[in-house]
């Protein structure tokens, strides 16, 4: 309809201003005027379009609770296979997470070895231990998925006992491996709280909440703030919210992880860093050296800073800059049946 009205202007106009022109020649020079209207409205279309495109999505990739996750691929192993039939699992790993794995292991296990006696696709038998390739990356702005790595497990099924109908083999595959957390929650700091003179302050104490995690399977989840007249002090709470255990991080790399585990090594988490910019660090409880101990769960470090002497200044708001370390191992299942047909 536009362009009908917009038609019969230019007729109009041509019209009134060369009567002399030819019908036919008037008429191509219309269709050339409302071709080239077209072809603008369309390129501006397209324009506007990969404009959006390009600009992309404001992702955070420090958000969420996984780390490193094992899958078995679809029907791999199937869930029932005849005996002497040739079995091919595959298995998947993703770092889901936000942060680089230095380190990481997976294990087979939870049936008898001669119903699926065969080799990793390396050639290694299934006493080792697989190690993912290189540095296992985690999520970023150069890789928004992670490192992803496939390894395939080719086996002959048996019936370990060669009078049963049957035997049903529990796969499990375990991962071992090292990661981090890294949290960087906006504190308030007031070197004059105590002040008997009101004072304008763009910020008060309060206690931090951090929801949605940090891209890992330990969290840093709340924050606690009091001040005294010359320190301020913090309770950095930490909890395990993924599926797994944590373990200290010296025994990612040991025979230990993940079936030589005992008390003393699980539950465990190295508090790495607990700074603020401007400020220096009083003391930790427990001691950074010692780690964290999660019950349940759940810990927590309790830090003090020292206060600026400078009372004149007045209160700011500034990072509290927290890392922790640790091992981390979790475990996938699938049961297979095999079937005795001879």
């Amino acid at each position: 309809m536009i362009f009908r009205e917009f038609e019969n202007k230019i007729s109009a106009t041509f019209i009134y201003k060369a009567p002399e022109i030819h019908s036919t020649k008037m008429r191509k020079v219309k269709l050339i005027i409302i071709a080239m209207l077209i072809l603008l409205v369309l390129l501006a279309g397209c324009k506007k379009s990969d404009t959006k495109t390009l600009a992309g999505k404001d992702i955070n990739f420090h958000k969420g609770s996984e780390g490193i996750v094992v899958t078995f691929l679809s029907n791999s192993p199937p869930s029932r296979v005849f005996q002497n039939q040739d079995v091919a699992i595959h298995i998947q790993a993703e770092n889901r997470g936000a942060y680089n794995s230095e380190y990481a292991r997976l294990f087979i296990s939870g049936f008898e070895r001669s119903s699926l006696q065969g080799n990793w696709q390396d050639g290694s038998d299934i006493s080792a231990d697989l190690t993912l390739s290189g540095q296992f990356r985690g999520k970023s702005q150069a890789n928004p998925e992670g490192a992803l790595d496939i390894k395939t497990y080719i086996a002959k099924a048996a019936v370990p006992v060669s009078t049963a109908d049957k035997y049903t083999a529990n796969v499990l595959i375990t991962s071992c491996y090292s990661y981090r957390t890294q949290a960087n929650p906006v504190v308030c700091i007031d070197p004059d709280p105590f002040s008997v003179v009101r004072k304008d302050k763009v910020c008060e104490v309060k206690d931090v909440g951090l929801a949605g995690g940090q891209g890992a399977p330990i969290a840093i989840t709340k924050v606690e703030e009091e001040v005294g007249n010359n320190k301020v002090f913090f309770r950095i709470f930490i909890s395990n919210v993924g599926n797994g255990k944590v373990m200290k991080p010296e025994i990612v790399t040991t025979s230990k992880c993940p079936y030589g585990l005992d008390v003393l090594d699980i539950n465990k988490v190295q508090v790495t860093q607990i700074s603020i910019p401007s400020l220096t660090i009083d003391r930790c409880e427990p001691e950074l050296s010692r780690g964290v101990t999660l019950i349940n769960g759940q810990g927590f470090v309790f830090c003090s800073f020292n206060l600026p002497q400078d009372k004149e200044q007045t209160s700011y708001t500034t990072p509290l800059n927290i890392e922790l370390s640790y091992g981390y191992s979790s475990s996938v299942q699938k049961q297979l049946e095999i079937v005795n047909i001879q």
